[in-house]
């Protein structure tokens, strides 16, 4: 029977567990959040095999994390015979210990039944699939929902005991992606010698876009008072790259645009060499949050307190306000989002319009002030 076991609780032996799965069904951004997962638990069990199992359009986040043995990928729409040979094969593997990062879906806690693991940790919620918590071994709550997304995966750690101090995200790519962003960028004018700030001002939802003219108006800053010149990144979608092109159009100053053309570990790459970060409530502000590059992150109807950009080696809560200008404590990363009383909504949009107020109505001034202080390391 499932049982909730206190944090001071020594299960299992530690010895016991060579084999672990993760597991988290959810978004590319969230799966990079819980890349601290990952170093806690190798911490913990340093011989132990450390395997992930999400969908298939995420595995960028963690298949060159060094302390990742194996990603297994869950591709949608591929029938029954996939599941199965899927399902036999993590059965196969004899997993120890499993952790279902999913935050109480079922299908996170199916799977992590089906393994067979001895020791099974996932979250405990009332809804969807009943009596899904005694799918699992051991469950606690749904923490508290000011927690950030770090810190809510790190929770489900304290059942082994587990409570670790000041946890670092990882993103990894490959060397070929390095060398194959150095090339496009010095075709473009940008040498090895030469600094560049990497702006991301779309997300497939379009209600966490800012105003195009702002967005322009900041590129055109950063390269008349900060000589640097801006890179304008974005997804694949038709949508994403028509608003590229239109903030690029606005510009004054000539801004190097990548419409969609990049994997996520040649952006990582391009990210990893900036000097800093502008962009919404999107997966590649935690990619450059995690590269510790320093980043601002415009937000809206969501709360920077779940997503907002995590400092590496952050000691508790990073943005404990409700909205407003937050700036973190290691002075990397900062959020500006209004202090309105409506903020943060959760809607698509006000009146789920697809059109936020909260994020068209940021200014220049606003951004200027917040990029000066990054630019300054954190000073000011």
């Amino acid at each position: 029977m499932t049982e909730d076991k206190p944090a001071t609780a020594a299960i299992p032996d530690p010895q016991s567990i060579q084999r672990i799965l993760l597991i988290k069904f959810k978004h590319i951004g969230d799966v990079l959040l819980a890349t601290p997962v990952i170093e806690a638990l190798k911490a913990r069990y340093p011989t132990a095999r450390i395997d992930f199992l999400l969908h298939a359009e995420t595995a960028h986040m963690v298949s060159s994390h060094p302390d990742v043995a194996n990603v297994i990928t869950f591709s949608r729409g591929k029938g029954k015979m996939f599941t199965v040979k899927l399902i036999y094969g993590l059965w196969r593997q004899g997993y120890d210990l499993t952790v279902d990062l999913s935050g109480g879906g079922d299908r996170g806690a199916i799977w992590s039944f089906l393994t067979g693991a001895k020791t099974r940790l996932g979250t405990r919620v009332l809804k969807g699939l009943a009596g899904k918590r005694f799918l699992y071994t051991h469950t606690l709550p749904i923490p508290n929902s000011r927690s950030h997304s770090v810190l809510r995966d790190l929770y489900l750690l304290s059942l082994l005991d587990i409570q670790p101090e000041k946890p670092n995200m990882a993103f990894c790519f490959e060397a070929e992606d390095r060398e194959k962003v150095k090339k496009l960028l010095s075709e473009a004018g940008i040498s090895a010698d030469v600094s560049y700030a990497v702006m991301h001002p779309t997300s497939r939802w379009m209600f966490k876009c800012s105003s195009d003219e702002m967005m322009a108006e900041v590129i055109d800053k950063l390269s008349n008072e900060y000589n640097l010149r801006t890179v304008i990144t974005c997804g694949p979608d038709s949508k994403e790259r028509d608003r590229l092109d239109r903030i690029a159009s606005l510009c004054k100053s000539e801004p190097l645009t990548f419409p969609g053309n990049l994997t996520l570990k040649e952006l990582g790459a391009v990210l990893s060499g900036a000097r800093v970060y502008i962009g919404v409530d999107t997966s590649i502000s935690h990619m450059a949050a995690a590269l510790n590059v320093p980043s601002l992150a415009l937000f809206g109807p969501t709360g920077a307190y779940n997503w907002g950009p995590w400092p590496n080696g952050q000691d508790g809560e990073a943005y404990p306000a409700r909205s407003g200008v937050q700036r973190a404590d290691n002075g990397m990363h900062a959020v500006i989002q209004m202090d309105w009383e409506c903020v943060p909504c959760g809607k698509a949009g006000c009146d789920d319009s697809k059109i936020s107020k909260c994020l068209t109505e940021i200014t220049t001034d606003m951004v200027s002030l917040e990029l000066d202080w990054l630019l300054k390391g954190g000073q000011g």
